[in-house]
Parts: structure tokens; sequence; C-alpha cells
């Protein structure tokens, strides 16, 4: 069941990205609905309490079955991921609200800031399929991209360009800690899932 939860969380995110990257390439910057990342943190928000609820079930059935204790590691580390989703969620829909104002207001975004989300957004999608070497060189690329975008001034385009820069470090860290859970961890999300809990469902069309 974490398993499950982390993936589908994961996979939302890719979602909202993936609609950044079309608000900032609308020909000619036309109008648009600003409110939509209100709607986006409405599905993040209810994926990150799946992955609450699925730390806690967890957590229960490792105490409640001795035999399963020999995936307590496996469970931590899933957690440790949970924990790193919980923060990267934060950061996107921060770099989502301030790119989307700055696009409604015309001001000038960062040289490569539409390469960069493309990379975060593809490379949550292949961490949400467990492709760890494709997400690692999605989120290299997206930090090669903005590095020295930024400059000492906390507003504007420099902001924008910070807030991209931290989520593809805070994505290299979240999978560094899905690397550091080896195979076991799957099977022990697995066997520590209720056939009655309640699912994310999959991010919407957008």
């Amino acid at each position: 069941m974490l398993r499950t939860a982390l993936d589908f969380a994961l996979a939302a995110l890719s979602g909202t990205l993936t609609h950044l990257d079309g608000v900032i390439d609308q020909p000619g910057r036309e109008p648009f609905d600003a409110s939509w990342t209100t709607a986006e943190g409405d599905i993040l928000n209810a994926g990150l309490a799946d992955v609450a609820e699925a730390r806690a079930t967890a957590r229960q059935v490792i105490r409640a079955a001795p035999r399963r204790r020999a995936a307590r590691p496996a469970i931590e580390g899933l957690e440790r991921q949970a924990t790193q989703i919980t923060v990267l969620t934060g950061a996107v829909l921060n770099l989502a609200r301030t790119t989307t104002a700055a696009v409604r207001s015309g001001e000038d975004l960062p040289e490569g800031l539409h390469a960069a989300i493309g990379d975060l957004a593809e490379g949550l999608s292949a961490l949400a399929s467990h492709d760890t070497a494709a997400a690692s060189r999605a989120a290299t690329r997206a930090v090669g991209r903005m590095v020295g975008q930024h400059t000492a001034s906390p507003t504007g385009t420099p902001l924008i360009a910070l807030l991209s820069l931290g989520c593809a470090r805070d994505l290299k860290h979240l999978v560094a800690l899905s690397n550091s859970v080896d195979g076991p961890a799957d099977q022990a999300g697995r066997e520590a899932e209720p056939t009655t809990a309640r699912r994310l469902p999959a991010p919407k069309s957008r």
C-alpha cells in the first residue's frame, strides 16, 4: 500500500509540472485561468493524505505481525521517501504558483526554465515507474539548466530560478533515497496492504 501511494503521489507531481509546462508554452501567453494551481494543490494534498494513511497502516502491520518485522528496514526506507515527497510537493506548488503569477503579469522567465520543468516532469514520471536511472538523468539535466540562472536578488526571475533548482535537487535526493531501498522494499510495502485501503485515483488528464 505504501509503495502504491508513493507512486500515485509521484505521478500527480509529474502531472502538475506537465500542466505548468503548458502554461509557460502558451503561444503569446494568452489569458488563462490562474486558479489552476488551487485544483492541483487539492490533488497533491489528497495524495499526501493517502501516503500518510499508508504509512500508519504499514506501521500497524509490522507491530501486529511479528513475522513481518524483518520488513521494518524496507518500510523505514519507504517512509524516508514519503517525507521527501512531502517536501518536494511543497516546492512544486510554490514553483507553480510563482511561475503562473509571473506569466500572468508578463514577466520574463529564466532561460532554460521550460526545458527544466519538462525534465522534472519526466523524472517524476520515471520514478513513479521505478526507473531510477531515467529519473536521475532527468534531475541532473534540470539542475544543469538552472545552475547560474539566479542572482542574489530574491524576487522575480531569480526567485523562479532558485525554486526550480530547489525542485531539481529535491528530486535528486528522492532518487538517492529510492536507490537506497532494495528490491524487498516493494514487496514489504505490498505485504502491508489491506484489501479495503482507499486509493488515490490516477492523476486527471490535463
